[in-house]
């Protein structure tokens, strides 16, 4: 049966009932898929991590930096309070992540500079795929 409006304001309300319900779903929907790359973008930096770890010079253990890394919602200001956005973070070394992905200096005991310590980048190559892959994943969900 073809529902009829009888003045503007009929099918002004309508339709915001049908956009707020289109809204709804959208934003749940953007949601999981956020979730779902977050996920998928901890694993692959653990990956490159893992990778990178026989790069290494030293027989340094990495595992506990490895196993470190996990992800949490973050926490906004109320004006977006719509968003959904996640870290991906080191927990158990965080301190360590600047200084494998971007290398540093090396000191002897005395201050001075015996060298540099490579750099291993194994978070920025992640994080470029999983801002590629959400992009999509939003396009195909909308």
């Amino acid at each position: 049966m073809k529902q009829e409006y009888t003045t503007t304001r009929d099918f002004y309300k309508s339709f915001k009932g049908i956009l707020d319900e289109y809204a709804e779903d959208a934003k749940e929907d953007v949601e999981k898929v956020t979730l779902e790359v977050t996920k998928q973008c901890r694993k692959d930096v653990r990956q490159r991590a893992k990778s990178q770890q026989g790069r290494a010079k030293g027989g340094v253990s990495w595992s506990g930096y490895i196993k470190g890394w996990n992800y949490r919602k973050a926490k906004l200001p109320k004006y977006m309070s719509g968003a959904s956005v996640y870290h991906v973070y080191n927990q158990s070394k965080p301190g360590l992540v600047h200084l494998l992905e971007f290398g540093h200096e090396v000191y002897n005991q005395y201050g001075k500079t015996r060298g540099t310590a490579g750099a291993y980048p194994h978070v920025m190559p992640a994080e470029a795929q999983a801002k590629r892959e959400l992009m999509q994943k939003v396009k195909e969900v909308l």
